[in-house]
């Protein structure tokens, strides 16, 4: 496997992480309540996971989302459908 391929298997699954990692520190530190609290926190999330990834490309000089690698509607579909039944 070639060393950009690996740093974008390796964000893919760190990039959801931290995403949720930061949006639900965000959430919890301030008590947020119903959906726009959260909404909220979700989007202040996504902003450090976008820096995070942002910064990791400065660093590798590699960009992290191509083209090549972001998952067509239909292959994301099925993937949120099977962790949907993962968690059942």
């Amino acid at each position: 496997m070639a060393r950009s391929s690996k740093i974008k298997d390796f964000w893919d699954t760190k990039n959801r992480r931290f995403f949720s990692a930061s949006t639900t520190t965000i959430a919890r530190s301030r008590n947020a309540l119903g959906f726009d609290e959260n909404k909220i926190a979700a989007r202040e999330g996504g902003e450090i996971a976008g820096d995070a990834r942002k910064n990791l490309e400065i660093k590798s000089k590699e960009k992290i989302v191509t083209p090549n690698n972001y998952l067509e509607e239909s292959k994301r579909a099925k993937r949120i459908e099977k962790m949907k039944q993962v968690k059942k």
